[in-house]
């Protein structure tokens, strides 16, 4: 999980560091977090299209390349595929 959500101080940790919420971003981020999956990922990707164009390159630019080169080696037999079900199942297997 990216954050951790203390109710009674209202703060937000985010990674390392931590910062304040005000009153109105708590009450989004409470409705936000009541949506479903598709809904939260669907908000996700327009806060992350109202940051400026070249933060948003400097943030896709490696990821495409990325996809782009796990594509090509799976496509060369390189990597295997594997499904959703068995990743979601590692993933639960792996967390503390």
């Amino acid at each position: 999980m990216l954050y951790s959500k203390k109710v009674k101080s209202e703060v937000l940790s985010v990674g390392k560091g931590l910062c304040e919420m005000s009153t109105q971003v708590k009450r989004v981020l409470d409705d936000a977090l009541r949506l479903p999956p598709i809904e939260r990922a669907e908000l996700v990707e327009k806060i992350l299209e109202s940051f400026s164009l070249l933060q948003r390159q400097n943030t896709d630019s490696p990821w495409s390349f990325e996809v782009e080169e796990r594509i090509e080696a799976y496509e060369r037999g390189e990597l295997k595929s594997e499904s959703a079900s068995a990743v979601f199942e590692r993933i639960q297997c792996d967390a503390p």
